[in-house]
């Protein structure tokens, strides 16, 4: 029985058939990737019920970053016409984890887009 499985490893391992892993980095535009833990914290913040947030803040989790982490702080304000959401959150990744002051505001054409994204520290 053991005999067939050494066979099978018998060819052994090369650099030619190895498949190198890669990694692709980018900037921030003014459109967020869907892929983006800008986009992901975003959409967590247009969707929450802002009095509903309790001491423990509102969790968020980006599947395409593996990153993840907790808004706090959330507040609504209007400019005018526009309707603004101030918050705070942490972003947990495999740099480290970091914390962010943020602005999202929900545009005349019902979208809402950040306004502002800072680490703070």
């Amino acid at each position: 029985m053991t005999l067939p499985l050494a066979a099978c490893g018998s060819k052994g391992f090369s650099l030619e058939s190895a498949v190198p892993d890669t990694l692709t980095t980018g900037t921030v535009s003014g459109a967020l990737s869907p892929a983006s833990d800008e986009w992901t914290i975003r959409n967590a913040v247009s969707s929450a019920i802002v009095g509903e947030i309790g001491e423990n803040g509102l969790g968020w989790a980006n599947v395409a970053s593996g990153s993840r982490g907790t808004i706090r702080n959330l507040t609504e304000s209007r400019e005018g016409d526009t309707l603004c959401r101030d918050f705070t959150t942490t972003l947990e990744s495999f740099e480290g984890v970091f914390l962010y002051d943020g602005r999202a505001c929900m545009e005349r054409s019902k979208v809402w887009t950040l306004h502002r994204f800072e680490k703070v520290g």
